[in-house]
Order: structure tokens, then sequence, then C-alpha cells
């Protein structure tokens, strides 16, 4: 927020609007940070095992904010900024009155509390808390930092082209999503009591389950053409084949790590994950210039670095989950 004021996001983004972006990215920014302090409830209700609890008030604030795009698409004229208002205050609002509800309620022991701070533990707490931030931090760069570079070095048509695409191969990993959401808090129970058998049995339903997905994305790319036309119509020009194809390959890894990057965060196994994830954003970043700078490629690049550089949830998580949990291995693989 500080530094916010001497960007300039027109120049940044590629765009020339008519709008202070300086002060929608201020928005942005802010529902951030606040989500981050907010957002711990639902980090309570998978510890708590109730992922559907946490789905189903994070389908609340969708909900809201299509209601509240809808009422203003009728009463007033669209803007950026009057979208990035709808999208971000109406949430952190809802996701309030949920912290409200269920800290005073079901979770009124767990409440955040001053008095409860325990100095002694925040080592132990910030080593583990730490290690999955930075986690997450290169997950952000790998998988959002997409549509800036795509509307940085190309154009925001290209930007809808992508996200289009993206839209409609993300229709199975959403349904996919709803079905391993568990997996991280169950496998942290099953490790607590040593219920290896039943993260092996798992596992491999979750394989064959994923390969059902899998063949049900391959069907889509299929048909994405007059899947498109349908969906779309006229408005939008015709979505190259390359992007497509490099989209359903990318949601199709991304359901796969889903199931493995998830069981060994539950156990707990993150060294391996960490030391991926030191070369990853920057691998990612790399194949991005190579690809654009040098090699003068299209805009199906981006998505080809972004498959490229997640090598640790398509390849090494798969084969860490089998050490580990399959052949017993310890060492790296249960660090």
């Amino acid at each position: 927020l500080l530094v916010n004021p001497f960007i300039n996001w027109e120049r940044v983004l590629n765009v020339d609007i008519d709008e202070n972006l300086n002060l929608i990215m201020a928005i942005v920014v802010a529902y951030f940070s606040f989500d981050f302090i907010l957002g711990t409830i639902k980090a309570v209700l998978y510890a708590d095992q109730r992922p559907g609890d946490s789905a189903i008030r994070v389908l609340v604030q969708q909900i809201c904010s299509l209601i509240t795009i809808f009422i203003m698409t009728r009463i007033t004229e669209g803007s950026l900024l009057k979208l990035s208002i709808a999208l971000c205050l109406i949430p952190i609002i809802v996701l309030l009155f949920f912290n409200i509800q269920l800290f005073r309620g079901r979770y009124e022991e767990v409440r955040p509390s001053i008095n409860s701070v325990r100095l002694p533990l925040v080592k132990g707490l910030l080593n583990l808390s730490i290690k999955f931030f930075l986690l997450q931090s290169a997950a952000l760069i790998l998988f959002q930092l997409t549509n800036f570079i795509i509307i940085h070095y190309y154009s925001s048509n290209d930007v809808t082209l992508y996200n289009v695409a993206h839209k409609l191969f993300s229709v199975p990993q959403t349904i996919f999503a709803t079905m391993t959401a568990p997996v991280w808090a169950a496998v942290a129970d099953a490790i607590a009591k040593e219920e290896f058998s039943w993260i092996r049995n798992s596992l491999k339903k979750y394989t064959i389950i994923l390969c059902v997905f899998v063949a049900g994305e391959s069907l889509i790319l299929l048909l994405c053409n007059p899947i498109y036309q349908l969906w779309l119509g006229d408005r939008i020009t015709e979505i190259p084949f390359s992007i497509s194809l490099l989209c359903m390959i990318s949601i199709s890894l991304t359901m796969s790590s889903s199931i493995y990057v998830n069981a060994l965060c539950g156990a707990g196994y993150l060294k391996l994950q960490l030391y991926s994830v030191i070369l990853s954003p920057v691998l990612f970043l790399g194949l991005c210039y190579l690809f654009i700078k040098v090699m003068n490629l299209g805009v199906y690049c981006i998505p080809l670095a972004s498959v490229l550089a997640n090598f640790y949830g398509a390849f090494v998580a798969p084969f860490q989950c089998y050490q580990a949990f399959f052949r017993h291995k310890r060492g790296i693989w249960t660090a």
C-alpha cells in the first residue's frame, strides 16, 4: 500500500483505461490482507474435518458478490472500480459475519485472544507456518502471475482467450476439488493414528478417480470449439487449439498434484517440497523470458512455462507418496 501510489499500473498491465488503477489496486491489496486474517476460520474448519462447511461459506461469498454485480448492472454504469468493490468488499463482509458466528458459537473455545498467546510455542508454530507460507507464495507466482504476464507482453484480448479456455477446463477440477478437500486433514489424522494402510487405499482410489476426470478433460478438449461457440457465440475471436491443449494439461496436472501434495502436507513431509519451491518460480519466470524474449513464441508459451515449472506436483509428489506410504522409505521422503 505504501509503494502503490508510485507504481504506474497502466504501464505494468499494458492497458489504457480512464480509471484510477492505483485506487483499484489498493482495494484489491486491502482485500487480500483482510482475507489473510479472517480466512483463519477456513483453516479451523478444515482442521475440524469440515471442508464442506468451509466450501459452503465460500459459495455464499460468491453468490453475494454475484447478486451485487447483477444489481449494479441494473442501476449503474459498469466500471472496474465498482467491480473491484463488489468482488472484494462483499466477500470480506460475509467472511467477517461467519467469523463472528463461529467464534462466538461452535469454536468459542479456540477464539483468537491476546490472553491465549503462549510465546514459548511461537518457534514451533512459525517453523511450520513459514514453510507453508513459502509454499503458498511459490504457488501464487506459478499460477496467479499468468494473467499479468500475458497482458504485459501480449494484450488484454489474449488474457480473455486464455481465461475462457482455463475456465472451461476448470469445471471438472472444481468437482474434483470437492472430492479431494478432506485429504489434508484426513491424512493428518491417519498419521497421528498410524493408519498407513488407510492412506494407501485412499491414494489408490483417488488415483482411479483422477484417471476418470482426466478422460473427461480429454473429451472436453475434443469438443472445446463447439462449446466455445455455444457459450460465447461471436463475442470473442477463435481460441487457438494450443491454448486449449495446454490448459487441459495444466488442469490435469493440478488435479493430480491436489491428491499427492495434500497428502504430503497432511503428513508434514515438506522438506522436498520446500526445496522444489525455491526452483519452481525461478524456472517459471526464466522460461517465460526465454519463450517470449528469446524465442518470440505466442501467448501459448505462458501456460507451457507453467506446466514445465510445476514439476514437483506433476512428477516428484506422486513418487514421494509412493516412496513414503507404499515403500516406507524414510530420509528425504518423510522429512
